[in-house]
């Protein structure tokens, strides 16, 4: 098998040094209109207030 660790490097370098676009304030008005709120059907104990 043919082994390159400096080319795996650079692969790795290129995908870290890639940084997506920060997200504007657009987005983040649409993304909230697409998120729901779903109530729980079934409630755990857990999730009850101490008596």
């Amino acid at each position: 098998t043919y082994y390159d660790p400096e080319g795996d490097i650079l692969m790795l370098e290129a995908l870290l040094n890639n940084d997506p676009e920060p997200f504007s304030k657009d987005d983040l008005l649409t993304l909230h209109r697409e998120l729901k709120f779903i109530e729980p059907k079934i409630q755990s104990e857990e999730d009850e207030p101490p008596k």
